[in-house]
């Protein structure tokens, strides 16, 4: 009966151990899993924003291939902040903070000053690739009065290529040119002051070709601003022969103030047939861009020497600004055939009778001038 009895509590307490053992594992089961999808859970909340960030940054990093080409000036002093702040306003970097990011991942590039070339929403690898090949854009500035000679130089020291390669580039550029190609005679003995005054951008692997027709362009508008092609006819010449009156009150007058009097003399002296007698073309002869003319200079044998020849030199000498072909073609009233500087500031006097220009060379001297 104990036996019995003991029996029956002990198969009794193993039932119910047994229960119970099933109930913990199912509770600690129910737990875990509990647990597994708390991590789930959690690791979905960090994973899905990361992936977005991730997949973001990808996409901004990466850029929009064709975007339209855009020069970035660099300036001494600027800072890569700075920079990436320009490029951001200019619509190359679309995310400044994205840019920070990669720079930080991949390091700051050297940066240079100069002018670069970009790409609207470029890849930022393109970008920070640009800045470390240095600059890439060359300039040149057409400065009124330039030669065709000195605009060459400055040329081939900005591209490496040859200053006869840049003069058949102007020449093919000015015999194709619709507006100014008809107007130039076909026994011209060079393209000078064919070309537009201001500053030219030449873009990787830009030829002189691109440039020059760029330059002869600039030029014609001009023309066409001022209405010189049209109105040459007035003065008893031709187009081109405006053109080279246009150099000539350039180099002469070189301020504005004195350039619509400097046409004036030219047409009185043209119309007297007298000989201009203007050192510049003297000057021009001499392929010397300035300084005294002498006595001995007064005898060289050139056709632009205008004390020996009369009438205009055979082509423009310069370069000449939007105000010398305005004054051009409206000169100032007035008798005068001579003309000084008579002042530092480059103030020139202007008379009728020789008696007069001998006067106003006295006060030049006095003030220094001659």
């Amino acid at each position: 009966m104990i036996f019995g009895r003991s029996f029956r509590r002990n198969s009794s307490g193993t039932a119910a151990g047994q229960e119970a053992q099933h109930k913990a594992l199912t509770l600690h089961g129910l737990f875990r899993k509990s647990l597994l999808v708390e991590f789930a859970v959690v690791c979905a909340v960090i994973a899905i924003p990361v992936g977005i960030s991730m997949a973001w940054y990808e996409n901004v990093s990466a850029g929009s291939p064709g975007g339209r080409p855009v020069v970035v000036a660099v300036k001494s002093g600027e800072s890569a902040t700075g920079v990436m702040d320009t490029l951001t306003k200019d619509g190359i970097v679309t995310d400044t903070l994205a840019m920070r990011v990669y720079m930080l991942l991949h390091g700051t590039p050297s940066i240079e000053v100069g002018l670069y070339r970009f790409f609207k929403h470029e890849s930022f690898a393109g970008i920070t690739g640009t800045l470390e090949g240095g600059p890439d854009v060359a300039e040149v500035v057409v400065q009124p009065g330039a030669t065709i000679d000195q605009i060459a130089i400055e040329v081939s020291q900005a591209t490496s290529r040859s200053a006869g390669s840049f003069y058949n580039a102007v020449s093919s550029a000015v015999h194709a040119n619709s507006l100014i190609g008809p107007i130039v005679p076909s026994n011209a003995t060079s393209m000078e002051g064919m070309v537009g005054t201001g500053t030219y951008r030449i873009l990787p692997g830009e030829s002189l070709d691109t440039l020059a027709r760029q330059m002869v362009a600039s030029y014609g508008a001009e023309l066409e601003k001022t209405g010189l092609i049209q109105s040459a006819r007035h003065f008893g010449i031709t187009p081109y022969q405006a053109m080279i009156v246009a150099s000539l009150v350039q180099e002469e007058g070189v301020y504005t103030s004195n350039m619509s009097k400097v046409a004036r003399v030219v047409y009185n002296r043209l119309s007297k047939r007298m000989k201009l007698q203007l050192d510049t073309t003297v000057l021009y002869a001499l392929h010397r861009s300035g300084g005294a003319v002498t006595g001995s200079d007064l005898s060289v044998q050139s056709p632009y020497n205008t004390y020996l020849h009369a009438g205009l030199p055979p082509t423009p000498i310069g370069t000449p600004s939007i105000q010398a072909l305005d004054a051009t073609i409206h000169p100032a009233s007035g008798a005068w055939l001579y003309f000084v500087v008579i002042s530092q500031s480059g103030k020139e006097a202007f008379s009728d009778t020789f008696a007069q220009q001998l006067v106003n060379e006295k006060i030049a001297r006095r003030n220094g001038i001659l």
